[in-house]
């Protein structure tokens, strides 16, 4: 193996061919890591959703269920109906999610295709 003196052209180029491959790894990694990054907080966001949707309807079914226990309303009157429809919002907020994560359980990560691979295939 020919060893290329300091300053030749050759080194120079082996130099600036080794600086640009290093500077595309380290761009793949970062550009992967960003990726993961948004994956992470379009998660974070829904979960935040969800949760805070939840503990609105729990808040009204509990202050309307406190209500029916002094024994001053009944529960046929409006009271009830409060009651009822944050239970079926309840309801209604699960299976969404539940039909959500049954409907993403089985896709698979996406993966970049490059057209030309393809292509030659």
């Amino acid at each position: 193996m020919r060893r290329l003196a300091p300053g030749s052209f050759g080194f120079s180029t082996s130099v600036s061919t080794n600086a640009i491959a290093d500077a595309v790894t380290v761009y793949g990694r970062e550009s992967q890591q960003s990726s993961l990054d948004g994956q992470a907080r379009v998660g974070n966001e829904r979960m935040g959703f969800f949760t805070h949707e939840l503990r609105n309807l729990v808040n009204t079914a509990t202050v309307a269920f406190e209500v029916l226990k002094t024994g001053n309303v009944g529960v046929g009157g409006s009271t009830g109906a409060v009651i009822d429809r944050s239970l079926a919002a309840l309801r209604h907020l699960i299976a969404r999610s539940i039909a959500e994560v049954r409907l993403t359980e089985g896709v698979q990560s996406m993966q970049r295709l490059i057209v030309a691979d393809f292509m030659t295939s």
